[in-house]
């Protein structure tokens, strides 16, 4: 009885709050992406009704929302009703838990388009995005022109890939380039090519590069530039290179025609087995520049 007063209640209070919170939290984090295993995702969305909701859209068919389609004018308000809907659950507004803005302050637009699209398989303790791209797009909208008040830009007027962009778009997420750049200071080019195809055996945070062929090799150069002076890293005459290497015995219309099934990887793998295709070829013994200089004038030979 002597032990009966005030501060040992709440102690003994406090010590059951600390204990089942903790128990909460763990059995919480422990089941995520779940509410119930397998079968319904912590947002409430069913797991079996996420590929159907991707395929016609989850505004056309969520019951509590204003808007339902996705338009430039509608994209912020359209990003904000997906996000309390598919995040709130979890990611608060200038609160205690998993805060939103603090998560995604150094990702620009694009980042956050690419990292929405493929988030289950980064972060597989988050559920899937369900939606069509346009509200990928709207949420990303929403985080980073809504929240963060950066530009929002749909498609860039460029001729080809651009490698800091690609960069943005599939490394920016978690990465800065100059932070990055110490990790391959000594690498080549086909040595940072090669390790794009392997990023989860470098970190299970990581998946492999799914950009296309164009985009990684813009962003093989942009890496490699990283750590090499500008001068030693002005992008190759890809034309000059075929003029001196390849022209003597192939025109430009018949090498379109041959390599139209080829795509740039194909291309680039092809020049290091020539003998293979000929017994009248070898290997191109240019360097690793020259060999991607020359890939990509022979993969844009097959659209003119």
């Amino acid at each position: 009885p002597s032990l009966n007063r005030n501060g040992t209640a709440v102690l003994a209070m406090l010590a059951a709050l600390i204990f089942f919170g903790s128990f909460e939290w763990i059995r919480e984090a422990a089941r995520r992406p779940y509410a119930i295993n397998e079968v319904v995702y912590s947002n409430m969305l069913m797991k079996d009704q996420v590929a159907e909701i991707s395929e016609n859209g989850f505004l056309k068919s969520a019951r509590f929302v204003k808007t339902r389609e996705v338009d430039a004018e509608t994209m912020i308000t359209a990003g904000e009703e997906i996000f309390i809907h598919q995040c709130y659950a979890c990611h608060t507004l200038d609160g205690f838990n998993n805060e939103i803005v603090a998560k995604t302050e150094a990702m620009s637009f694009g980042a956050l388009r690419a990292y929405i699209r493929k988030i289950h398989q980064v972060r597989y303790f988050m559920p899937p995005f369900a939606g069509t791209d346009a509200e990928a797009d709207a949420l990303a909208a929403y985080i980073a022109g809504g929240l963060h008040k950066k530009e929002i830009v749909l498609e860039k007027d460029t001729e080809g890939p651009d490698g800091a962009g690609a960069f943005d778009n599939h490394c920016s997420a978690c990465h800065a380039a100059e932070d990055l750049a110490p990790s391959f200071e000594d690498w080549s080019r086909e040595e940072i090519s090669a390790s794009l195809a392997s990023l989860d055996e470098i970190s299970d945070e990581m998946v492999p590069f799914d950009g296309s062929s164009e985009e990684k090799a813009a962003l093989v150069t942009f890496l490699f530039t990283l750590n090499n002076d500008v001068a030693s890293s002005q992008p190759l005459d890809g034309t000059i290179l075929f003029e001196h290497n390849c022209a003597a015995c192939h025109g430009s219309e018949d090498m379109a025609e041959l390599l139209a099934d080829y795509d740039r990887d194909g291309i680039r793998e092809a020049l290091d087995t020539l003998e293979t295709l000929s017994d009248e070829m070898v290997p191109y013994d240019g360097s690793p520049e020259e060999k991607e200089a020359l890939t990509d004038h022979l993969n844009r030979l097959k659209g003119e």
